[in-house]
């Protein structure tokens, strides 16, 4: 896939997690301490409780995608590591999964690191006179600390995440508020995310150029096949640090 101009935009809207930052830490840090504070044969499941706890995750932010009510992050975040206990057959103390909540949030704001290459990728797109904003299905008001640590947050005009529209991507509120905020329209504005579905379906179906990190190596004709060709991204690359190569 061709690199492309950044000459028609005017505005560009990240995704947070694992696209700006690193964040496959937090999660399985927070996992395996639930596991261990329920014994050695519940460790002995990480592999298979971690499959599970990311269906009920991802299940739950479609159910309020696809019109059912908000839920809080952290209500997801406890309610999937519950029920994904459940799932396996694995007893545990009442209180256990609302304490691991609290630690994923912790960790998430503790843990999380910036993509190699994203100050670069950054004054790219500052040099371009590109306005900046970012959106996240994550913890509310997690986007501006995280960033603020890893010294990156002065690039970005606006932190958006579902506590702000009390909706998730790819629901169309979060992208809308964010361009308000940019003052730019759907034909100005560029969106980078990793996540194709939350991501690269949300922003396209606004009629936003996306372009996907695909640092899972998942196979773009498959999703194609699922979401349909309209949410073809403009460009691929397999990390930021390609990002910064194929538009520099």
């Amino acid at each position: 896939m061709a690199a492309i101009s950044l000459a028609k935009y005017e505005a560009v809207i990240f995704d947070l997690d694992s696209t700006l930052t690193d964040t496959k830490h937090y999660p399985l840090t927070a996992s395996r301490w639930l596991l261990e504070q329920i014994g050695p044969q519940a460790q002995a499941r990480f592999d298979e409780y971690a499959s599970v706890l990311l269906e009920r995750y991802f299940s739950q932010i479609r159910e309020v995608v696809e019109g059912g009510p908000y839920k809080y992050p952290l209500q997801i975040v406890r309610d999937a590591l519950s029920w994904a206990l459940q799932d396996i057959g694995i007893s545990f103390k009442e209180s256990l999964p609302g304490a691991t909540a609290n630690l994923f949030k912790e960790y998430h704001l503790e843990l999380s690191e910036a993509q190699p290459g994203v100050l670069d990728l950054l004054r790219l797109f500052e040099g371009e006179g590109l306005d900046m904003g970012v959106i996240t299905n994550a913890f509310v008001g997690h986007i501006k600390p995280i960033l603020t640590r890893l010294g990156i947050a002065h690039f970005f005009e606006c932190f958006v995440d579902g506590g702000v529209v009390k909706a998730y991507k790819p629901s169309p509120a979060p992208f809308e508020f964010t361009m308000r905020q940019l003052g730019s329209e759907p034909s100005t504005t560029l969106f980078v995310g990793d996540e194709f579905y939350a991501d690269i379906v949300g922003a396209t179906n606004l009629g936003i150029d996306s372009i996907w990190i695909n640092g899972r190596d998942r196979s773009l004709e498959d999703l194609l096949r699922e979401h349909g060709e309209q949410s073809r991204p403009i460009l691929v690359a397999e990390s930021v640090e390609d990002l910064v190569g194929l538009l520099s």
